[in-house]
């Protein structure tokens, strides 16, 4: 076996040449399998489900992928201490920063997508099914397509909060960011 010697410029531009790279520019969001809940929220703002998916995505700022932990607990036999897993998490939450359309219409089916999950009317919870759905954040290469197992399949996907933006008196002005979070159960990479 070949030994390895000190980084070197030859053999970081071999390994960028083999390899390749992601930026952090290319990716695709698309929710699938919309819930009655988001097909609703779409509607009382005035669009089609299919509009808003893609507008969604169009206007996406910047969004974290999900990730993934083993919980451990530390088990002691004899003497020296050892982790042993015991579950698989899914930790964290997606969050989205969206460029905010002039008619705020993706603040309102975010804003009535979170509110059909908790009607203030009745107080009572809506049945998980009726509310979460499922998406893909696929990661694409330079030509804008799907290269090999680099995408996410995030399961039961809905929306935990919908954040608030700052209006400020700048030189030049700056378009409006609305950041979302969302809940999920699981995710796969596909």
């Amino acid at each position: 076996m070949a030994e390895l010697g000190p980084i070197n410029i030859k053999r970081f531009t071999g390994s960028l040449g083999k390899f390749g790279t992601q930026r952090s520019d290319r990716y695709r969001f698309e929710f699938v399998n919309p819930s009655p809940n988001l097909q609703a929220a779409c509607s009382a703002a005035g669009w089609s489900v299919r509009d808003f998916i893609e507008e969604f995505d169009n206007r996406i700022q910047s969004i974290n992928t999900p990730s993934q932990t083993v919980a451990t607990n530390a088990i002691k036999v004899s003497g020296i201490d050892y982790e042993h897993p015991y579950q698989m998490n899914y930790e964290g939450d997606l969050t989205v920063n969206l460029l905010l359309d002039k008619d705020s219409l993706l603040r309102k089916t975010m804003t009535n997508w979170l509110n059909g999950i908790y009607p203030t009317r009745t107080g009572l919870y809506t049945y998980r099914t009726d509310y979460v759905c499922d998406a893909y954040l696929d990661i694409l290469d330079t030509k804008g397509e799907i290269n090999g197992q680099n995408s996410f399949f995030i399961r039961e996907i809905f929306p935990k909060s919908v954040g608030s933006f700052n209006f400020e008196a700048t030189n030049p002005p700056s378009l409006v960011q609305l950041p979302v979070t969302f809940s999920f159960k699981e995710f796969f990479l596909r």
